[in-house]
C-alpha cells in the first residue's frame, strides 16, 4: 500500500477516534487487501463499470460505488473474518487506491475530505441490522386496525 493510500485511511481513523494499536492492525489489513493483485483487479473492474459509465456523477452513484466493492468482498476470503469496523477501512482503502491509480484526474478535481466525511458519516446507515429498523404500529386512530401491526 503506498504512502498516499495509508495516509487517507488515517485520516479516516482519526475522524472516528480510533487510537494506537487499532490503527496499526487496520492499516496492515488493508495493506494485505491491496496487496491481493486478484482483489484489485475484481475491485478496478467493477469501479470501472460505474466510473466509466456515460454521465458518471458520484453524488448519484456514491452508494453504488460502496455496494460494489462489498459485491467483490464476497468473492474473496480473508484468512480471518474482519469485524464492521475494520471493514469501514478497507472499503475506504480500496475506494481510495482505485481513485489514485485509475481516476487521477476525479482525484485531483475533487475535495477529498467531503467524500470521507460523507463516507465516515454514512456508515452507521451502511451497516444498520434490518431488526433494529422494524417499527410496530401501537394502535390504530379508527380503532379497528390490530395493536401490533408491523409497517
Amino acid at each position: 500500500m503506498d504512502n498516499s493510500t495509508q495516509n487517507e485511511i488515517l485520516l479516516l481513523t482519526q475522524i472516528d477516534n480510533v487510537k494506537g494499536n487499532e490503527s496499526i492492525k487496520i492499516l496492515s489489513i488493508c495493506s494485505s487487501v491491496l496487496s491481493s493483485e486478484k482483489y484489485v483487479s475484481a475491485a478496478v473492474e467493477a469501479l470501472d463499470n460505474i466510473f466509466n459509465s456515460p454521465d458518471f456523477d458520484l453524488t448519484n452513484e456514491f452508494t453504488r460505488v460502496v455496494v460494489n466493492i462489498f459485491n467483490v468482498n464476497k468473492k474473496f476470503n480473508y484468512y480471518k473474518e474482519i469485524s464492521t469496523e475494520r471493514t469501514k477501512y478497507v472499503v475506504w482503502g480500496v475506494f481510495y487506491h482505485y481513485l489514485q491509480k485509475h481516476q487521477a484526474d476525479f482525484l485531483n478535481s475533487h475535495d477529498m475530505g467531503v467524500w470521507r466525511l460523507l463516507f465516515a458519516n454514512a456508515w452507521d446507515l451502511i451497516t444498520i441490522i434490518p431488526q433494529t429498523v422494524k417499527i410496530d404500529k401501537a394502535s390504530c386512530i379508527c380503532g379497528w386496525c390490530s395493536d401490533k401491526t408491523s409497517i
